[in-house]
């Protein structure tokens, strides 16, 4: 469809056109300059490499969602982070239209101006920090300290951080964020006694 001189929600299917030699895996890259793909727009074929890189100075979040809507992949990349591979094991054809481009362009500016902005208050409590094992980059758990009045515990999941939401990973957070919660209404109700103290006070 054409609009404005735009081509949007658009897919092609070729039938019966003669050509070449089949398209063969390869790699594709996909940069981010200035808060925008490089190239805006990439094709691969399935069983191919996509490269993501990023020579912005700000972090980016990365991901990739079949149009049935399952997630791909979903990838953190902090500054100064190397180029991260994933293979394209399915074909797919995006099914957003022009307004889902507007609202996730409006969101990733507002995001921008928060990560610009945004000055962290100290929290005076334990925080819980899940960690996928089979991540490409290395978790930033010293990075929290300075915003944590207490304890950091980390729990590592096995598992990669694209999937930490699959059934088996979730199903380990929930178990310890179920034991935690259960502690703290157990700590609660002690204090509500008087058996201990808030050290935080």
């Amino acid at each position: 469809m054409i609009t404005d001189k735009r081509l949007v929600d658009a897919g092609g299917v070729g039938d019966g056109v003669k050509g070449g030699a089949p398209a063969s895996p390869g790699t594709v890259t996909l940069d981010q300059k200035g808060c925008v793909y490089v190239p805006h727009v990439q094709a691969a074929t399935v069983g191919s490499k996509l490269e993501l890189r990023s020579g912005d100075a700000t972090m980016h979040n990365v991901h990739g969602k079949h149009d049935t809507g399952r997630m791909l992949f979903n990838v953190g990349m902090p500054v100064g982070t190397k180029p991260v591979a994933k293979k394209l094991r399915r074909e797919g054809l995006s099914t957003l239209r022009e307004h889902h481009y507007e609202a996730i362009m409006d969101t990733f500016k507002n995001n921008t101006r928060l990560v610009r902005t945004f000055v962290p208050q100290r929290f005076k409590g334990d925080i819980l920090l899940f960690v996928a094992t089979e991540s490409e980059v290395t978790p930033p758990v010293e990075s929290w300290r300075p915003y944590v009045g207490r304890e950091i515990r980390v729990h590592p999941i096995d598992c990669a951080h694209d999937n930490m939401m699959d059934p088996i990973p979730a199903a380990k957070i929930g178990a310890v964020l179920a034991r935690e919660l259960e502690y703290q209404e157990r700590r609660s109700a002690q204090k509500i006694k008087g058996v201990i103290r808030d050290k935080s006070v």
